[in-house]
C-alpha cells in the first residue's frame, strides 16, 4: 500500500529572460535527486507556459517537507535564473 499524504507544496517559478532553458535544465535534474529522498513521495515538475513553470511535491508528514525543503534541489537552483514564488500553504 502506497504511505499515505498528508502535506504539499505547490511551487510556481517563473524564469527571467532568456534563462527558461537553465529552468528546464534545473527541473529535469531535479527527479533524480528527489527520488533519493525518502521523505518526498511524489514530485512532479510543471510546465504552465512559455517561461511559467512548477513544482509539486507531497509528503507523508512535515518533516518530510522541511527535508526536503532543506535538501539539494532547493540548493541547486541556479542564482539569477528564475524568480520562485512562495510556497503555498501545506494541506493536511
Amino acid at each position: 500500500m502506497a504511505e499515505p499524504v498528508t502535506v504539499g507544496l505547490l511551487v510556481r517559478i517563473e524564469a527571467l529572460p532568456g534563462r527558461e532553458g537553465d529552468v528546464e535544465n534545473f527541473l529535469q535534474q531535479g527527479l533524480g535527486i528527489v527520488e533519493q529522498e525518502p521523505g518526498t513521495v511524489r514530485w512532479f515538475a510543471l510546465r504552465f507556459g512559455p517561461s511559467s513553470f512548477g513544482i509539486y511535491d507531497a509528503f507523508p508528514d512535515d518533516s518530510g517537507r522541511q527535508a526536503h525543503l532543506s535538501g539539494q534541489v532547493a540548493s541547486r537552483r541556479t542564482p539569477g535564473s528564475c524568480s520562485p514564488s512562495r510556497p503555498s500553504n501545506p494541506w493536511t
